[in-house]
């Protein structure tokens, strides 16, 4: 069974070739030093859960692109923009929601890699603002998708 391998090894090869991803991490978020500038804007995959139903492994993943907020760039004119804010955090939001946008797309169209999968079209995938800090502020989104993948290695005779 390569099946793990196969849909983060094809998830990947494609988040690579986007221009507003530097890094891919898979696992625990914390394993990354966060303090680097350098492995920003970055996302992480995290395989929360694996199901196994008749025929298939349900492969429950929740993706994080995130970027530092840089708030050095704060200066007394841009304080009075209080819509756009006097930082890049909108920026983030903006181009971090265009990542997981643009994943969940391609997902749904079959279109990662070479591997078969399968992904429930009619359901709504929701993706979630954050803002936290740890040893610097980061910002971006969340989205947690389920992706099938047939179970053709594991029989029960």
């Amino acid at each position: 069974m390569r099946d793990y391998y196969k849909i983060l090894d094809a998830l990947k090869d494609y988040l690579q070739q986007n221009p507003n991803v530097n890094t891919i991490n898979v696992g625990d978020l914390f394993s990354v030093d966060l303090s680097k500038e350098t492995v920003f804007p970055l996302v992480n995959i995290d395989v929360v859960s694996v199901e196994f139903l008749d025929h298939v492994s349900r492969f429950n993943i929740r993706f994080i692109a995130a970027d530092i907020v840089d708030e050095t760039l704060r200066n007394k004119k841009d304080e009075k923009n209080v819509y756009h804010g006097a930082d890049n955090l909108q920026d983030i939001y903006n181009t971090q929601l265009t990542v997981i946008n643009l994943l969940q797309s391609v997902l749904k169209r079959g279109d990662i890699g070479n591997v078969d999968y399968i992904i429930d079209n009619e359901q709504v995938y929701v993706a979630t603002p954050f803002e936290q800090r740890f040893e610097n502020l980061l910002a971006g989104w969340t989205l947690d998708l389920a992706v099938d993948i047939p179970n053709d290695d594991v029989s029960i005779c």
